[in-house]
């Protein structure tokens, strides 16, 4: 017994509240047999997506990755029906689009049962609506660890997302890194909308982004998470544009539009390091660059993409401008895409591999271009829109801090949810003063001044069959269900019982 003491000491982990199916021990994702030794140690990939798709296989269950005693309810907590969890900015909503997951769980012999976001809030985002789901216990979207194919790549694997939705991805390799150069990127569109990403690299920290807003171009730089931006008050949508976003050696960001320049910015610094997300055609995948919410899908045709890293001057631009289709190679060029034939492939001298998704090959400004429809993973795939298959799911008027499953029916309380968090965001930006009373309203209602309620659904269907307020909120995952009542430990450091 001491020998297995010592054996589990000795893994590296945080502690928490042990878990077994009988045949395993678990300790967070970690898996322990039963004479202590571990198994398949994490973690799984250094690239947070291929990380967190690691679902499959021997060895599901149910933990936490921030340990079931958690009770901060932070928006990136939340529990996990699975085998493996990606920590950071864009690897924390990861598992969730692969496997059951929810800011708190409960099961029975075949499914879970899960309070957690909405599938298409499984990405970095500002904004995020939940949902009551159901789904069967043994699903996975994702793949096991053996179908990790480097378990140490960081550079050179593709942002796993597989559903792409319309537009290319290129992967985090060192040819493409920014940091400390000039850059100019340049393309050919047409859209068909007024809003999209045309080309992005990087997020929040670090990174630059060639987009359409509101119908008029703008080119954004990030650099130690400080925002810069230079923009057009002309509208391009509906007919062939050429466009330049550059910051040159003098550290001048600058837009054109035809070889024209059209806005300026001075004293604007390189890229401080390295971005740690990939280049998008078309959307940027993950977090933004600039002031829009990813991914920002483009919608309309792109053509004859370049990325330069080093000195690009106006004659050059014009020079690409009167020659379209003609890839005009000098030592700064690091990506080139005609798109024609279809293909979606880097003509420079480094050959880049983008992963593509819903695109087609239309008639361009030169031979052919590019059709980005501007949406998301088709329904069922993997990725943004959630690879989840649910057999039911119900919006709730409530913020779920205690679940529990009893027989048919499932319990859950927490303080009302009384906003919607898309509309109030976009109150927000417009400078809608009255959202502030509901924003108070909602304030209140977290910190238990509304009470809390608790509401009784059927497993099944996921239909509510009654609901009761609460004068106190409950603690985190502090209810429990014993002959024929339910026990609820509230913040205030009363015990309900309720029969």
């Amino acid at each position: 017994m001491q020998d297995r003491l010592q054996t589990l000491q000795m893994g590296v982990g945080l502690s928490d509240i042990l878990s077994s199916d009988g045949e395993s021990v678990y300790m967070r994702s970690q898996r322990f047999d039963l004479e202590g030794n571990r198994i398949n140690i994490g973690p799984h990939s250094g690239d947070a997506p291929t990380q967190g798709a690691v679902q499959s296989g021997e060895g599901r269950h149910l933990f936490s990755p921030t340990g079931f005693l958690d009770g901060d309810w932070f928006h990136r907590s939340y529990w996990v029906y699975g085998k493996s969890f990606a920590g950071g900015h864009n690897g924390y909503y990861q598992a969730g689009k692969f496997t059951p997951s929810g800011r708190i769980l409960v099961c029975d012999g075949e499914n879970v049962y899960g309070f957690g976001r909405k599938p298409q809030y499984y990405k970095w985002t500002t904004t995020i609506e939940h949902q009551l789901f159901s789904a069967g216990k043994e699903f996975s979207a994702g793949i096991d660890e053996g179908s990790v194919p480097d378990k140490g790549a960081r550079r050179g694997g593709s942002q796993k997302n597989s559903g792409v939705g319309s537009g290319i991805l290129f992967p985090v390799v060192k040819t493409l890194d920014p940091t400390g150069k000039p850059v100019a990127v340049e393309a050919w569109v047409k859209a068909e909308k007024p809003s999209g990403v045309i080309v992005a690299r990087g997020g929040p920290a670090n990174g630059f982004a060639l987009v359409l807003q509101r119908g008029r171009p703008a080119f954004s730089w990030r650099s130690k998470e400080k925002l810069y931006r230079v923009s057009s008050n002309t509208g391009i949508v509906g007919r062939w544009v050429h466009l330049a976003g550059v910051l040159t050696p003098e550290k001048k960001l600058q837009l054109f539009i035809n070889g024209e320049l059209v806005g300026e910015k001075e004293n604007v610094p390189f890229i401080d390091a390295e971005p740690i997300q990939g280049m998008g055609i078309g959307q940027d995948d993950m977090s933004p660059v600039g002031e829009y919410q990813s991914p920002f899908y483009f919608t309309g045709t792109i053509d004859e993409v370049r990325l330069h890293h080093g000195p690009y001057s106006p004659a050059q631009i014009k020079e690409s401008l009167s020659n379209p289709g003609k890839i005009l190679k000098t030592d700064n060029l690091v990506l080139a895409c005609t798109f024609n034939k279809g293909k979606f492939a880097d003509f420079s001298d480094h050959k880049h591999k983008g992963k593509p998704g819903d695109i087609a090959p239309v008639e361009g400004k030169f031979e052919q271009a590019l059709y980005f429809n501007g949406k998301g993973p088709k329904a069922g795939s993997r990725g943004k829109a959630g690879g989840v298959a649910h057999k039911w799911n119900e919006d709730i008027p409530v913020l779920a801090r205690s679940m529990v499953l009893a027989k048919d029916t499932i319990f859950l309380a927490g303080p009302p949810d009384n906003i919607d968090e898309e509309d109030t965001f976009r109150r927000i930006i417009a400078r809608d003063h009255t959202v502030n009373a509901e924003l108070n309203a909602q304030d209140e209602a977290l910190e238990g001044k509304q009470g809390g309620v608790l509401l009784a659904i059927d497993k099944n269907t996921g239909q509510q069959l009654s609901s009761i307020t609460l004068s106190e909120l409950p603690t985190w995952d502090g209810m429990a269900a014993a002959n024929g009542k339910l026990y609820i430990t509230t913040e205030k450091g009363n015990v309900i019982c309720l029969e």
